[in-house]
């Protein structure tokens, strides 16, 4: 059976770092939960948070990071992260393109079992509404950066085989703007490109809920390929 190790077997090592990456993790969800108890932070959010799209996971084959889910589900905001990658069964855009595309490049395994998900702005927005996240002062600019910087804190306790990280604003956020080598731009900006975060080896992706060219997300996907596969020998 599959573990949230990113292994099929897991070694005592890896079940004492998954116990301790489950309170780190504990830890970012009560923070946020406290801050959502003060009305200025409060006040900002509509209609809801959302830290994590999986499980955290002890050496994953992959990470997926996003900015911030599109607030398409008017459900409560859940305090406890999910048990398995909720965008294998999502309604909305983002999560059947990823579903798909992945099937398509043969990597419908990792992306089910050795695959997780977070956000570096936890509370959600409607696209047209996205860009207020990126206010340099503020309580968006609060949550904005208390995100991010547990984002890369969840990275450096996971410590992914491979990153991808979708879009501007989520590589904004994460101070990554100018860290991408190797990069390649169509006319709507940059679509792929090549760093390091907290150690771990990133690719850059165009998002995937409109806009996109399948030919790019499937050479993004063949690069994730070429990163996994010599981690795992």
């Amino acid at each position: 059976m599959e573990s949230r190790t990113g292994e099929r077997t897991a070694s005592s090592n890896d079940q004492i770092r998954l116990k301790e990456l489950d309170a780190l993790t504990k830890r970012m969800y009560t923070e946020a939960r406290e801050r959502t108890r003060d009305p200025k932070w409060n006040a900002v959010i509509d209609p809801k948070i959302t830290i994590m799209f999986g499980p955290p996971m002890v050496k994953p084959d992959l990470v997926l990071v996003s900015f911030q889910g599109g607030a398409g589900d008017r459900s409560p905001t859940k305090w406890e992260w999910p048990d398995k990658l909720v965008y294998l069964d999502s309604r909305f855009a983002f999560g059947r393109n990823l579903t798909k595309l992945f099937n398509e490049a043969g990597h419908a395994s990792m992306l089910k079992y050795r695959t997780t998900a977070i956000t570096t702005c936890f509370p959600e927005a409607r696209a047209n509404d996205a860009s207020k996240w990126m206010r340099k002062t503020g309580a968006y600019a609060l949550w904005r950066n208390f995100s991010s910087n547990w984002a890369r804190r969840m990275l450096r306790a996971m410590q992914p085989r491979s990153i991808i990280v979708f879009g501007k604003k989520a590589s904004q956020s994460l101070g990554l703007e100018g860290c991408w080598s190797d990069v390649k731009r169509n006319g709507n900006g940059q679509w792929y490109g090549r760093t390091e975060i907290e150690g771990c080896p990133a690719v850059y992706c165009h998002h995937l809920s409109q806009g996109y060219k399948k030919s790019q997300v499937h050479y993004c996907l063949r690069a994730v390929e070429s990163i996994v596969k010599p981690a795992k020998q």
